[in-house]
């Protein structure tokens, strides 16, 4: 229900049919689905998903919306949704030699050594945040931490100290 990516984003109109979708009965199989691309879409384009994303009934159709940059999405859209980290998998972020380390430590507890860590690292902050990010959110081992820290990844470009302190349970 949505241009590809690259492309002005969805209208209003799109987000009013995919509303319209979401009434009618599925074509086939015990539930449909609506998938819309947030990319792009204006505040009031995702208002007019808000009440449906309210009370769809779940077990008769459910609506599926992506967005590439979480910052883009409303509040308000966001507050309504199950939020889900998926990486294209030939965009799998490598760990860097600081991104295992912080890892060890976080899987031992060593607080200091990890602050350490990310003082002291002088590589691409974002480049290792987002490999972090996607680690932490893939591992069921440490599905607690991505829990704790979700909210600091979900905003645009997190600093380190934000991410420290929700990783150590400060935020």
């Amino acid at each position: 229900m949505a241009p590809a990516f690259g492309t002005d984003g969805l209208k209003v109109d799109d987000a009013r049919e995919a509303v319209r979708l979401m009434r009618a009965p599925p074509v086939s199989g015990e539930r449909g689905v609506v998938l819309v691309g947030l990319d792009g879409a204006t505040l009031r384009t995702q208002d007019v998903l808000l009440k449906t994303l309210e009370e769809a009934d779940g077990s008769v159709m459910i609506m599926v919306l992506w967005a590439t940059d979480l910052g883009n999405v409303a509040e308000t859209v966001r507050s309504r949704c199950f939020l889900y980290w998926q990486n294209a998998p030939e965009k799998e972020p490598e760990l860097s030699t600081a991104g295992v380390v912080i890892l060890k430590h976080l899987d031992n507890g060593h607080l200091a050594e990890l602050v350490e860590v990310l003082q002291s690292h002088k590589g691409d902050e974002l480049a290792l945040l987002d490999a972090l990010a996607y680690h932490l959110s893939t591992d069921p081992e440490r599905s607690d931490l991505w829990v704790r820290c979700r909210p600091v990844f979900e905003r645009r470009n997190p600093t380190y100290m934000e991410v420290l302190a929700a990783l150590t349970g400060a935020l």
